[in-house]
């Protein structure tokens, strides 16, 4: 099971399930992430009126009062994408927005958690993109260990791999998840800022329990259906003469983290710094800068086989309505709201590295 330090995915040019049109279109399927949270954080300590750090042994005393007090702050967007800017030492414009991409399975269908290799398709068979055992192997360096069922975290699906970066070549590429964080900000004066991998930031953990059926951890309702000739809602356009119709609702159990704080976040300084891919190295924040949270919950997301843009696939927004964790924004809390992956394509959600 890999570490949930956090990630520092691979780069990639081209998506596994949703490039199911023809790749001339050059139309690809991108997720708009929407971050909706509050963080109630304890504010003041009052004890007899004043502000105290030692207030718990003092109500052993009698004629003691003590008085707590909450704020609040919000953790939208616009904070997320100031933190990444702020430990990159960058600017955002104001229209930047964060979008994943290739996270699909190669089906395609969402009832099943993302399939590196499909057993219809290539070898090795059922080889998921979820904390797999390495067809029996097992993989452990300083940065990642990949042995399934190591407890306390030892089921989890990782949809944007930060741990491939530490020894590329030490795990075949059909082991290793291909989804990225990106940000979309084409009005960014900056050419290198237009489409940025922003990956290392966060974590995206999707629960893993097989029981019998391969939909894994998934729970769905509806149809989806292989149809002869052009006669289904998508064409597969895969050398097979099919296409795929249906629709459902598909639901999962999901973490999404995020940590700006380069000396608990190893991983921006091995995307930023020791590689070298980019013209940034990853700073220290100060502390009214630190940006950390963790929330999860249960996603719905309902969804239809349709043609959007030419681009044929599976569309629909997946959404956390009740996403709660805890953070830190410097204060420390416990944070509610929501989480929304909002489908659509690259024509709205510009990302010339990708598509």
């Amino acid at each position: 099971m890999k570490k949930t330090i956090l990630l520092a995915a691979l780069v990639i040019s081209a998506s596994i399930g949703s490039q199911v049109a023809s790749a001339a279109t050059a139309v690809g399927k991108v997720g708009v992430l929407t971050f909706a949270l509050t963080d109630t954080y304890q504010h003041y300590v009052y004890l007899n009126g004043a502000q105290s750090q030692s207030s718990a042994c003092e109500l052993k005393d009698c004629q003691n009062t003590v008085k707590y007090v909450t704020g609040t702050e919000k953790i939208d967007n616009k904070r997320i994408i100031n933190a990444i800017g702020k430990a990159l030492g960058v600017t955002f414009t104001s229209k930047a927005q964060l979008a994943v991409v290739n996270y699909d399975n190669d089906l395609p269908n969402p009832a099943y958690p993302p399939y590196l290799a499909c057993e219809n398709d290539s070898a090795p068979p059922d080889t998921f993109n979820a904390p797999d055992d390495l067809i029996g192997g097992t993989e452990v360096n300083a940065y990642y260990d990949l042995t399934f069922g190591a407890w306390p975290n030892e089921q989890q699906i990782d949809w944007v791999d930060y741990s491939e970066t530490t020894d590329p070549a030490s795990v075949p590429s059909y082991l290793w998840p291909k989804a990225t964080v990106r940000i979309s900000d084409p009005s960014n004066g900056n050419p290198n800022l237009d489409c940025f991998d922003v990956s290392a930031f966060f974590s995206f953990e999707e629960a893993s329990c097989y029981f019998c059926w391969d939909t894994v951890d998934r729970v769905t309702s509806g149809t989806a259906q292989t149809v002869g000739g052009t006669s289904g809602d998508i064409c597969i356009a895969n050398g097979r003469d099919c296409g795929l119709k249906g629709s459902g609702t598909t639901r999962w159990y999901f973490t999404i983290k995020f940590n700006n704080v380069a000396n608990e976040n190893l991983y921006l300084g091995l995307r930023f710094n020791d590689f070298g891919e980019y013209p940034y190295g990853v700073n220290s924040v100060n502390s009214a800068d630190e940006l950390t949270f963790v929330v999860s919950g249960v996603v719905s997301y309902p969804w239809k086989y349709k043609t959007v843009n030419g681009l044929g696939g599976v569309w629909g927004i997946m959404t956390m309505s009740q996403a709660n964790g805890f953070g830190r924004e410097p204060y420390c809390g416990v944070l509610a709201g929501s989480v929304k992956i909002t489908e659509t394509d690259n024509t709205k959600v510009p990302l010339p590295c990708i598509f």
